[in-house]
């Protein structure tokens, strides 16, 4: 006969390790969703400050165009003209309890327009507009460079509380 002996000293050592594991478990999935949204702001932030463009190659403003943005001291590189589009780059919760890095839909520019509808005609293009993606690029980048460090991160705090 095959018999287990076990000692209160080792069950309390378990069941410490099982309520810290799962206590940070419940802490990284409340919080990572943030931290990617977050994170995810930051990259676009970076884009449109540095005109780094991921692995997009984009073709320079029209030359009119250009012109009129430097006469009119606009601020000359993509995605940015009176800073809108950046300074409407937030983290928001949607009302599903997802965390999103973005524009909020509400948010609307000195004249009432909406800054995501201009935020997409840069990203599609238009008739007159040629697209110059700034957040499909982004967060593929965010997606597999810096998403999957952030998960191992998450995982790794996880295994800390197992002892």
């Amino acid at each position: 006969m095959i018999s287990v002996v076990l000692q209160k000293r080792d069950i309390q050592r378990l069941t410490f390790a099982l309520k810290n594991t799962s206590r940070r478990l419940a802490i990284e999935v409340d919080i990572l969703p943030k931290r990617g949204a977050v994170e995810f702001v930051n990259l676009l932030k970076e884009r449109i400050t540095t005109q780094n463009f991921g692995s997009e190659t984009f073709d320079p403003l029209n030359e009119r165009y250009a012109t009129w943005k430097s006469n009119k001291n606009k601020k000359t590189g993509f995605w940015e003209m009176d800073g809108h589009l950046f300074n409407s780059l937030t983290v928001y919760k949607t009302m599903a309890g997802d965390w999103v890095g973005g524009v909020h839909p509400a948010v609307v520019d000195n004249n009432g327009v909406p800054v995501s509808y201009y935020a997409k005609r840069l990203e599609e293009g238009t008739e007159y507009i040629p697209a110059r993606p700034l957040f499909g690029p982004a967060y593929r980048d965010f997606k597999y460079q810096i998403w999957p460090g952030m998960l191992k991160q998450s995982i790794n705090n996880i295994k800390k509380q197992w002892r």
